[in-house]
């Protein structure tokens, strides 16, 4: 099991086992503390893809891996627009090729594909 490491101030889960890594809508995390010390001034940007962000879009990490936090905030927020149902298609394949085209959708974002054309749909 690989462990948890802010990747600002390198703090570990051995080092510190009641350490919170908070991850960001980019999908990169920092532990609280790092958190707390970047909204000190009232805002700040990803120390690593350097997008601007705010305190509210930090969360507790779940997963050890921040790509699949990424990748559930992407989905949940997808499948509030994209929650048709088979009974609301003529035939299994209109269904079919609407959860393909949920999934590219989501693939995309998680992946910064065509991020503005994808954020349109």
């Amino acid at each position: 099991m690989e462990d948890f490491i802010c990747p600002r101030c390198r703090t570990s889960k051995f080092q510190n086992p009641s350490l919170k890594m908070m991850v960001n809508v980019c999908g990169h995390g920092l532990c609280e503390s790092c958190v707390d010390l970047l909204f000190l001034k009232g805002s700040g940007s990803c120390p690593e893809c350097r997008i601007p962000l705010r305190r509210n879009n930090f969360r507790i990490q779940m997963f050890e891996d921040a790509t699949v936090e990424k990748e559930v905030d992407i989905r949940k927020r997808v499948l509030r627009d994209f929650n048709k149902k088979e009974e609301d298609f003529n035939s299994l394949r209109e269904y079919n090729d609407y959860l393909e085209e949920v999934e590219t959708i989501i693939y995309n974002l998680c992946n910064n594909i065509d991020v503005t054309e994808t954020n349109k749909k």
